[in-house]
């Protein structure tokens, strides 16, 4: 009996301790989220894993909402979402800011669409075989002969299976805190015009301010461009048209810029 009582008093001396530090120690609180945040990818991968063997690539849409609604949870993160994805197969894009966008996309995530992903996310445990399964379409940006053939089979693909594709024309994450997009790369709208598929703009607000503290994300789908009639030598103001129109809705969703001094609170 004593042992018990000696256990459950140091638990509640760690419940005590903890909560006074997460809540006055901005560092403390960062770790924590990104445990939780890291709990929840596992979670998901596992959960997808036993969806995607019999579904393939329709596991997307289910897992994606199943992460959003479980990390956001988890972390405190509401979503607030505008506009509806198409019926039809379209090539996806969407703004990348970190692996918080995950949570967001998964709001809207369309039926049957497939994520394109670099190579190296295949060998990752859980999360990899997951994707596999999920048919992921992984690329080997450093060789750039292997990612235009890629981006040529991809296109095929779509054409064939009446599938979708979700990608992130910034290539990387930005990390933004300034209501910013980097320069897009040019493969998404090379396989769109190939293919004369729409390209449907989805656009997350700015979230710097919410991850770990919480808060509201908000997430709008723009209306699709259509790509039929365009050719190779229309890529660049499509490019450029594009981009222009998702910069403008992410100043629109997003917070005003304000004083950005506080460098402990960083995206994972």
């Amino acid at each position: 009996m004593i042992l018990i009582d000696e256990t459950l008093l140091y638990f509640l001396l760690f419940l005590s301790i903890s909560t006074v530090l997460y809540f006055t120690v901005p560092k403390f609180k960062l770790a924590v989220a990104t445990i939780l945040f890291t709990f929840s990818v596992l979670v998901t991968s596992i959960v997808g894993l036993f969806i995607a063997i019999p579904t393939g690539d329709s596991a997307n849409y289910y897992v994606a909402r199943f992460m959003s609604a479980f990390a956001g949870g988890l972390l405190n993160i509401r979503y607030q979402v505008d506009g509806k994805v198409l019926d039809e197969p379209a090539v996806y894009i969407c703004n990348h800011q970190s692996s918080i966008d995950l949570l967001a996309i998964g709001t809207v995530f369309p039926k049957k669409c497939s994520m394109l992903a670099k190579d190296e996310l295949k060998y990752y445990p859980i999360l990899g075989w997951y994707m596999i399964l999920s048919k992921a379409v992984f690329i080997k940006r450093k060789n750039r002969t292997d990612a235009i053939e890629t981006m040529q089979n991809v296109g095929l693909k779509i054409k064939k299976d009446k599938t979708s594709l979700f990608l992130f024309p910034e290539g990387t994450r930005s990390f933004q805190k300034d209501n910013s997009l980097l320069p897009f790369k040019k493969g998404a709208f090379h396989l769109a015009v190939s293919g004369q598929i729409p390209i449907v703009p989805i656009v997350v607000s700015t979230f710097h301010n919410v991850f770990p503290d919480g808060g509201l994300i908000r997430v709008k789908v723009l209306p699709p461009i259509a790509t039929a009639g365009l050719t190779a030598s229309n890529i660049d103001s499509l490019i450029e048209n594009t981009r222009n129109s998702m910069l403008t809705t992410l100043k629109e969703i997003s917070e005003p810029v304000t004083d950005l001094s506080d460098e402990t609170k960083k995206d994972i």
